[in-house]
Order: structure tokens, then sequence, then C-alpha cells
């Protein structure tokens, strides 16, 4: 499963997608975005519960929900229903990976867009129902389903830039407080730990 790690620090939520079970044993690790926050036993851990994906250079963006267990990819959107206007699966592979993907039983035809380092690097752009076809993907470290059309309609194609942002159990839970009127725990870094 992956999670978000929360680090209150300057009222400022440095959230970033890790594998819970790689998290121990690491000095540091990686944010989304350039730089590198010391892992402490007072950081927070949340489930991402969705992932937001926005071009940098155009306006596209898509609400992704996670795929974030070796079930889940195996399932993707089979059995799922349509997706609606900028909507997707993200399918996270941190420490990249050689994928494949095929419609299978999915019963809409999709775009498939795979990632590396914040790049789309390859585009299957409307699938066939019912095809055997298998794309494929070397040295990947995400990839979004999302129903056919969506590249064109959005203008996205290989070379693009785009951001991911986590959104978490405790994100929603924050955000819920933060509604009411009420004030959200700040949780700060001990410089000794």
């Amino acid at each position: 499963m992956l999670v978000k790690l929360h680090c209150r620090d300057f009222e400022e939520d440095f959230g970033i997608l890790i594998p819970r079970s790689s998290s121990s044993g690491h000095d540091h690790i990686h944010l989304f975005e350039n730089g590198l926050i010391k892992v402490t036993s007072r950081i927070k851990y949340s489930p991402v519960v969705r992932v937001k994906a926005l071009w940098l250079e155009k306006d596209a963006r898509v609400h992704c929900e996670v795929a974030d267990t070796e079930e889940k990819k195996k399932t993707g959107l089979q059995g799922h229903a349509p997706l609606g206007e900028d909507a997707g699966l993200y399918f996270p592979y941190p420490g990249r990976s050689d994928v494949a993907f095929h419609q299978g039983s999915v019963e809409y035809p999709l775009d498939i867009l795979f990632l590396r380092d914040g790049e789309l690097v390859h585009l299957v752009r409307d699938t066939k129902v019912g095809s055997a076809d298998h794309w494929t993907c070397k040295d990947c470290d995400g990839v979004i389903e999302t129903g056919a059309g969506w590249c064109d309609l959005n203008l996205v194609d290989v070379g693009d830039r785009l951001s991911l942002f986590a959104c978490s159990a405790k994100d929603h839970e924050d955000f819920e407080i933060e509604k009411r009127g009420g004030v959200v725990q700040v949780i700060v870094e001990d410089e000794n730990d």
C-alpha cells in the first residue's frame, strides 16, 4: 500500500508517495518535487486515497484512484464503471519497473499514459475493447489510464511534463477539520531525532 508522509514544518505539508515497507531503514526519502527531508519517528504516515496529475505546460489534469497493491494492479479497470471526465486510475511503480498493460475485460476503450520522472514517455491512444494487444514500457515509475479520447481532447502527448500530488486519508481528515473552522495539528521535526 502506498502512504503519504506528513511532516508539518513551517506549517507546510511535505507530502510524498512511498511504499510503506521501504520507509524503514532509510535516512532520507525523496520528495516528489526536488528536495529531501529527514525521516524521524515523529513523521506521520497515512494511506494515499487519490492522486492528482497536473500537466505543467498545459491546462490538463486527471483525478485518479490509486492501484497501489498487486491485486488492484492486476484488476485495473476491469469491472469498473466507465471513467468520468478528467478521471483515471494511477498505477505507481516506485523504483521503476518494466511494465506491460492490456485491455483485458475492460468494457470501454482507454488511453494509457506511461510515466518516468515526471514526463510522459509512451502513450497508447484509444485501445480497442476485446483486443489481445499488450503495450509495454521499460523503466516506468507510473502509469495512468483514462477514458479513450482524453489525451486528444487535452492535447496531451509524449514529452509532456507533469506533477503528481497525493491526497491521503489524513489530508481528507485535515480538510474536514479546516472546513469546520478547526485547527489542524502541526507536526514539527525534532532536531535531535
